[in-house]
């Protein structure tokens, strides 16, 4: 495995210096067994910087022409912050290796040898993974703010009438929510009704809260682009 960054050329319109966007892999340099991770870059003389994985066993040769990926530029209403001299009061929880079996969750198609290669990568980097009956980690770099207009008087709804059986699955996943740190309790005017959203082909629920009165009077919306979780090869 090996990771070098190299120096691209922005294709199309000239950009001027300084510009920062977010890049991202094509589908053909995935294709081949290379991988890039979604990054910030600033152009320089309409050229980037971008990182490029090699996770395989083999040397794999870029020409010079390749298409490597999408720059897109940041809009002047998105947010960059500078964590590196920041305190992020962050908590890891670990996850034992014998806890990630990749062995039966890999690709059929993949050898024995590539199995054990990526179980030996998903073992490098377990900190990432959040076992069964782990606690997620917890980051304090940003604390959002609800900003609403002085004088905003404070919205209060009922709550949803749900069936007995999905009440005690919602009552369920307040309890773990509880447990595991993500919410806490609290006495506040302000209250917004929750709900079941049944996912796809019946497997289960997914905890929603209705914050839609709230948002008509929320002010200064700040945008957050993240980019897609799928990178399909």
């Amino acid at each position: 495995m090996s990771e070098k960054v190299v120096v691209a050329r922005i294709r199309g319109s000239y950009l001027p210096d300084e510009i920062i966007g977010l890049t991202s892999a094509s589908p053909k340099l995935l294709s081949s067994g290379l991988m890039t991770a979604k990054s910030i870059s600033k152009v320089d003389k309409n050229q980037i910087l971008f990182g490029v994985g090699n996770f395989t066993d083999k040397p794999i040769t870029l020409s010079k022409q390749c298409n490597l990926g999408k720059f897109v530029c940041l809009s002047k209403h998105d947010k960059l912050y500078d964590f590196e001299s920041l305190d992020t009061g962050s908590r890891v929880c670990n996850v034992s290796k014998s806890s990630v079996d990749v062995k039966n969750q890999a690709d059929k198609s993949l050898s024995i040898y590539q199995i054990s290669q990526l179980q030996d990568l998903v073992d490098k980097y377990s900190d990432v993974f959040v076992g069964k009956d782990s606690k997620l980690g917890k980051c304090s770099l940003l604390k959002h703010k609800i900003e609403v207009p002085e004088g905003t008087a404070p919205v209060r709804q009922r709550a949803y009438k749900v069936g007995p059986r999905q009440k005690d699955v919602l009552e369920n996943m307040i309890k773990d929510m509880l447990e595991q740190d993500i919410i806490e309790e609290s006495i506040s005017p302000w209250g917004a009704p929750c709900l079941l959203v049944a996912k796809k082909n019946n497997n289960g629920y997914r905890f929603v809260v209705d914050f839609r009165s709230l948002n008509k009077h929320i002010v200064n919306l700040d945008a957050y682009p993240l980019p897609t979780t799928e990178m399909k090869r």
